[in-house]
């Protein structure tokens, strides 16, 4: 039977990056990784407005992924920089840096001098 490669959309590139570095810095074993990953992707799928910043906090427990407007609460968990893993997928994927993070202006003001 012939195989077809697999489409991903950014979603499912981010949620493999939180679940890398959940692995990576956090030391998360793999089957808990699995328990957790339906709750990110769903989170990282669920249409939100766009900010500069979003940290998340995703529930130990079950892996439910829900943006950090004040204190996570008393829940064990992990407090995620989703800007952090948005940018490694950019990365990635090869997507310039917006402007305002280009070393242009600094670049040219050293060399002024």
């Amino acid at each position: 039977m012939e195989r077809s490669a697999r489409r991903f959309d950014i979603a499912d590139l981010l949620a493999m990056a939180v679940l890398q570095t959940l692995e990576d810095r956090f030391c998360v074993k793999s089957r808990l990784l699995g328990r957790l990953s339906g709750g990110i992707h769903q989170y990282l799928s669920e249409p939100k407005a766009a900010s500069v910043e979003e940290w998340v906090f995703i529930r130990l427990e079950d892996g439910m992924t829900r943006r950090i407007e004040a204190t996570p609460g008393s829940e064990p968990g992990w407090i995620l920089d989703m800007a952090e893993e948005r940018n490694r997928i950019n990365v990635y994927l090869g997507i310039t840096p917006p402007q305002r993070e280009l070393a242009l202006v600094s670049d040219l003001l050293a060399q002024a001098r």
